[in-house]
């Protein structure tokens, strides 16, 4: 339980558009404090799981990504240039 605690303690904190904490970031993915992955980065780019609206076939596409923007400098941004998010 100390080292789970500890290696928490070194995970950057994510931050949205108004500052709140929405998780935290561990070089890869962006996680909420429950453990859901909120988004991926690989390459520069920020992928966000895609939800469907029917449980079957959330269940059947599990692990669905899509590209939503690019992260650069602790920051990713959409494609459209908006802020997704902030790594501090």
């Amino acid at each position: 339980m100390e080292i789970l605690a500890r290696e928490v303690e070194k995970l950057r904190k994510v931050r949205n558009l108004d500052g709140d904490i929405i998780g935290n970031f561990d070089g890869g993915s962006v996680k909420s404090e429950e453990g859901i992955i909120l988004y991926r980065v690989t390459d520069g780019e920020v992928y966000q799981p895609i939800e469907y609206p029917e449980k079957d076939l959330q269940f059947m596409n599990k692990g669905q990504m899509i590209c939503v923007g690019t992260f650069s400098k602790n920051n990713a941004v959409t494609t459209e240039g908006d802020l997704l998010f902030k790594v501090s």
